[in-house]
């Protein structure tokens, strides 16, 4: 229940995150329409500052161009338009980071979800194997009841552990440095649920899984304990 709920609210969280990043960068890109393109900004920026701006006294006789005193109206409504239009470009690059980030971490959520569904039990037995199958529904890639499927008899936390601690035995697997409860079933008659009838086995194994961000999110496959 209490992982369900942090799943929920890691999920929540990023979404509205998104979803405000998002709004201002909408803001910002309308006010960049409006202010002018991005692009050339400080060189035309810098040519203005040349023609029209100086710290010297300037009086009517001095010249013939027109002259912005420090302070004035006009030039804090061109720095503003400046410092806006750098501020939307920073904010585009962020989102462009943030929003595969996002997605990916939903991703690997969603992943983390079916394993756990799939391959975590704490009160699973040699037993339930066929209720339980039949249960999840699980198939193999060929549309037939899957034809092994393993559990770990273990708490989620233990197993997200595995992620920190385990051993690395390739890519993102990693092997767990102490042996826990493995129940397989194994499909003994039928094709398709709910006429597939399973074998349970315990054993007490050392697992194999692919961690994402942490999170446990691939049953590898596990080796026999000594």
């Amino acid at each position: 229940m209490t992982d369900n709920l942090n799943q929920f609210l890691h999920t929540f969280i990023l979404q509205r995150g998104m979803m405000r990043l998002q709004m201002v960068g909408v803001v910002l890109l309308l006010v960049l329409c409006v202010a002018g393109s991005v692009q050339g900004a400080p060189d035309a920026y810098r040519h203005f500052l040349t023609q029209h701006f100086t710290k010297t006294s300037m009086n009517d006789k001095a010249c013939t161009r027109t002259y912005i005193k420090p302070g004035s109206v006009q030039l804090q409504s061109t720095e503003r338009t400046m410092k806006l239009q750098l501020a939307g470009v920073v904010l585009l690059l962020v989102l462009c980071v943030a929003g595969p980030v996002q997605g990916q971490s939903a991703y690997d959520w969603r992943r983390y979800d079916h394993f756990k569904k799939q391959h975590v039990s704490t009160d699973m037995n040699v037993n339930r194997c066929t209720n339980r199958m039949t249960e999840l529904q699980l198939k193999d890639s060929d549309g037939e009841c899957k034809r092994v499927n393993s559990f770990i008899i273990a708490d989620v936390n233990q197993i997200k552990a595995v992620c920190r601690s385990g051993t690395h035995v390739g890519g993102n697997v990693v092997r767990s440095g102490q042996p826990f409860q493995v129940i397989s079933c194994r499909r003994q008659s039928g094709d398709q649920h709910p006429n597939c009838q399973y074998r349970g086995r315990s054993g007490t194994r050392y697992i194999d899984i692919a961690c994402n961000q942490g999170l446990p999110v691939h049953y590898d496959g596990d080796i026999q304990a000594a």
